[in-house]
């Protein structure tokens, strides 16, 4: 079957939809609409709002077998008016997105907090900046060892243990020397194994600040 490039869904302001199909730029000579990508969110909200009537622009996939959304068409008042009302705010969405990340840095930190605490909790031989520091790095949001989704800030054993372990391995362990010089993860990783679990064992357990042996 074959599909058009674009099909163009008309959506009056009256909340009464009409779908239509056009060729490329034929409604846009006609209508003098102008187009919005659909990256432009807020201009988008915003010049539906003035336009007295809307086309959402969705093209096909050839690869994904669906019609995807590209973005609207509206007339180009709406669109000049949108872009005014923009530009009129832009102080009050600046200071907002400066609150927000404040409060995503506040919120962030808190939970390094509450993940450093678990860990202490979870291995009482662990010394205290160590247990922070693997804190910090679980926590990154790039790191992979720790989702950061609702449901994962629970920091549930198995995570921790991952990342208990991956900070041994890469600091109070030769893995790093070893891999770079036989390049065979599997066989670094063999190698510094044993001495891992020792360590492992070791804050699993509560010990004394004055009797604790060295790491190495």
């Amino acid at each position: 079957m074959n599909y058009p490039k674009f099909t163009l869904v008309m959506r009056h302001n009256s909340n009464k939809n009409l779908r239509m199909v056009f060729p490329q730029g034929e409604l846009i000579a006609k209508q003098k609409f102008g187009f919005i990508h659909e990256r432009r969110c807020g201009i988008t909200r915003r010049a539906s709002k003035y336009s007295p009537m809307r086309a959402v622009v969705v093209q096909w996939s050839h690869t994904r077998k669906r019609y995807e959304r590209q973005g609207i068409l509206v007339s180009a008042e709406a669109i000049e008016c949108a872009e005014q009302e923009s530009l009129a705010d832009v102080d009050r969405r600046a200071r907002q997105r400066e609150r927000a990340a404040l409060k995503r840095e506040a919120e962030n930190q808190e939970y390094i907090a509450a993940v450093a605490e678990r860990l202490k909790v979870l291995f009482p031989g662990c010394p205290s900046q160590e247990a922070e520091r693997i804190a910090h790095h679980a926590c990154q949001k790039h790191s992979g060892r720790v989702d950061r989704s609702a449901a994962a800030k629970e920091f549930v054993l198995g995570a921790s243990r991952l990342a208990v372990i991956a900070h041994i391995r890469h600091v109070h362990t030769r893995y790093v020397e070893l891999l770079g010089r036989t390049g065979d993860r599997s066989l670094a990783r063999a190698t510094v194994q044993p001495q891992i679990e020792r360590i492992l064992m070791r804050w699993e357990c509560v010990v004394s600040s004055e009797t604790q042996a060295p790491l190495m």
